[in-house]
């Protein structure tokens, strides 16, 4: 092996030549990576949950402040002589 992934190839006679060591600046990398595509994974689940509740709370506040209690009077009928 040359200086791929795994960096510089060991000599042939020694007994780890076969396992493959890791490049510690790409395994940094990719773990970098892996975070930061975590937390934006994170954010975007937040910002979805909390825009979720924020609209489903308007829309029962709506839903309430539009309905009428059930022992409420009647709105009193317009007076004599209005046309509107």
């Amino acid at each position: 092996m040359s200086n791929s992934m795994y960096g510089p190839a060991s000599r042939p006679d020694d007994p780890a030549a076969s396992q493959p060591r890791p490049n510690p600046g790409r395994l940094w990398a990719g773990g970098l990576a892996t975070a930061v595509v975590a937390a934006l994974v994170v954010v975007v689940g937040v910002l979805l949950v909390v825009g979720v509740a924020i609209v489903s709370l308007l829309c029962a506040v709506a839903n309430t402040a539009m309905q009428r209690p059930a022992d409420a009077r009647p709105p009193a009928p317009p007076p004599p002589g209005y046309h509107g």
